[in-house]
């Protein structure tokens, strides 16, 4: 969006001039899931508006929410309707549907504060708006109040796993915490099965992981309770990226939270695009590769099938020869972890990936998946045993629930959690 920004200053291409590091493929990739489906329900509510100006809009058309009067306009209209302004980029099929689920929404109640001691129970929850598959919205649902934990003089230990569940992070409710709990509960969990090896990785990537490993460490020397760990990091990463990384009843996105957390600082791998039948070569663009990846356009099945070798087609043509190009990703030494990131694909999640790095190769198995809905992030913690655990700040605060073995379990049953869509998985 910065480089729209920048580029829309200018009314020609002839009379742009780009200064120092450009990377095309970011303009030129396409738009996430999240923004076109946010696009394509701005086009109905487009077309909504216009009709209701001109007076054409049916009188039963009458919804007060985004979710239900669109679900509407597509029982009036046909689900595969595409209003005529809508540009072809934007077009949805029965292959590629445009859903507006089914979701409930809970009462509005207003909160007498002057009163010392008040019923939290709100009504039971009505059939009202829920945002869009992989719509990222206003915060038009109130999420349930959460109480802090309270910390004694004597710090509670807070990495205790009660009936052996793994720790979880406690939801915020002042300053909406959920892209970090999702993710730093699949972190912390990892970084608990060997602290030694974890730290020094984190410590090695940036002074983002360096800071989260320093806090996990205070938190089993009882120094630091697990939140206070959460709130360093993220007061760094509001300090450099405030519009990123807001404070406040504001959701930050898990996708780019992994996407800075996890960039290499070190010169720790080469990605190029080129050309296997001619010496071509693209872009040599990159040094330091990071260890979380977009997979969204890559022309692969399942995630055992993406593999950091010269397999992922680009799109483009060598100008020299009419092959097609392909993208070259290698790592200097064989990562622990690695972060794939794939929502709303056809992709399917392998239980483990094969990795290669510049002189060897290693197996990771997916130890993590984090999901997304009604503005509210949740994830899946993988033990080592194969155990899945359920987390969210909200509902399961401090613990994890358990759900079935890794076993016992195929692509279908990453693909949604407890009405929430898929967003990236974790290898390790």
């Amino acid at each position: 969006m910065s480089y729209y920004t920048c580029l829309s200053r200018s009314t020609t291409a002839s009379g742009t001039i780009i200064m120092q590091g450009f990377d095309p493929s970011i303009i030129t990739r396409g738009c996430s899931g999240y923004l076109r489906q946010e696009f394509r329900e701005h086009e109905i509510l487009n077309d909504i508006t216009r009709l209701r100006y001109e007076s054409l809009l049916p009188s039963h058309i009458e919804g007060s929410t985004r979710n239900s009067i669109i679900r509407q306009y597509q029982q009036w209209k046909g689900k595969h309707y595409i209003p005529n302004q809508v540009d072809i980029a934007l077009h949805w099929s029965s292959k590629d549907p445009l859903e507006m689920p089914v979701m409930t929404d809970s009462q509005w109640q207003l909160i007498d504060k002057s009163r010392k001691k008040f019923s939290a129970q709100l009504p039971p929850p009505i059939t009202a708006y829920i945002p869009a598959k992989g719509t990222k919205t206003l915060n038009l649902k109130r999420k349930s109040n959460e109480t802090k934990p309270v910390l004694s003089k004597r710090r509670q230990n807070t990495s205790i796993q009660i009936d052996n569940s793994p720790t979880g992070f406690i939801w915020d409710n002042q300053n909406y915490s959920c892209p970090y709990d999702s993710l730093f509960t699949i972190l912390y969990n990892l970084w608990l099965e060997n602290p030694i090896d974890w730290t020094e990785m984190f410590n090695n990537i940036n002074h983002y992981t360096e800071t989260l490993a320093n806090g996990f460490t205070q938190v089993q020397e009882e120094t630091l309770s697990l939140e206070e760990a959460r709130n360093i990091v993220r007061d760094l990463l509001h300090q450099d990226h405030s519009i990123m990384f807001p404070k406040g009843k504001n959701s930050a996105s898990v996708g780019e939270l992994a996407t800075i957390l996890f960039k290499d600082e070190r010169l720790n791998g080469r990605s190029e695009i080129y050309c296997e039948n001619c010496d071509y070569i693209k872009s040599d663009y990159a040094n330091n590769v990071g260890y979380c990846f977009d997979l969204t356009l890559q022309a692969i099945t399942s995630t055992s099938q993406w593999t950091l070798s010269p397999t992922l087609t680009e799109h483009d043509q060598c100008p020299e020869c009419l092959e097609t190009l392909v993208h070259s990703i290698k790592f200097d030494e064989l990562p622990k972890l690695l972060i794939l990131e794939y929502p709303f694909t056809n992709i399917r999640t392998s239980h483990k990936i094969k990795v290669k790095a510049e002189n060897n190769s290693g197996i990771l198995g997916l130890r993590g998946t984090v999901y997304h809905g009604d503005n509210h992030f949740t994830s899946r913690f993988i033990s080592s045993n194969g155990t899945i655990w359920y987390h969210d700040g909200i509902t399961t605060g401090r613990q994890c629930t358990e759900e079935r073995n890794l076993c016992m379990t195929n692509s279908e049953y990453f693909i949604r959690c407890k009405e929430k869509d898929f967003v990236f998985a974790v290898y390790a």
